[in-house]
């Protein structure tokens, strides 16, 4: 039987998770972005895997999911003090049944989980923040 610690392992090339290439198994994150007008598909911040929004001017202003890439998973944290947002896809994806141009209106204290299940398609739920003592 082989010493576990005598062996040294190597992996050559790149790896690759959620849908792109990636030098570690952890998602990107970024936290503070800010969701922008004018609120259409295509436009606002571009998310990473996982993004906390902290501000958000009007109901209007929006953030827009990356690409769609079949396995990809994208968490939105709506942390602002006020105000919903409009949460797109990239332009040519789609919401669950919705057609393209939709968008999903992501209240304050929620998270939306997106995952890509098919080509241009997105499952989306809300998920409430956890409070406690």
């Amino acid at each position: 039987m082989a010493d576990l610690a005598t062996l040294s392992p190597t992996v050559t090339g790149a790896w690759n998770f959620n849908g792109g290439a990636a030098t570690n198994i952890f998602d990107s994150t970024e936290a503070g972005l800010t969701a922008t007008n004018p609120a259409a598909q295509g436009s606002g911040a571009r998310l990473k895997h996982v993004s906390q929004v902290s501000t958000v001017g009007t109901a209007t202003d929006c953030v827009t999911l990356p690409a769609s890439a079949l396995g990809k998973r994208v968490v939105v944290i709506n942390d602002a003090t006020a105000n919903s947002m409009r949460v797109y896809t990239a332009s040519g994806d789609f919401f669950n049944a919705a057609g393209t141009g939709t968008y999903y209106l992501l209240a304050v204290t929620k998270a939306l989980v997106c995952y890509c299940y098919a080509a241009n398609r997105w499952f989306a739920h809300e998920v409430s923040r956890v409070t406690g003592t």
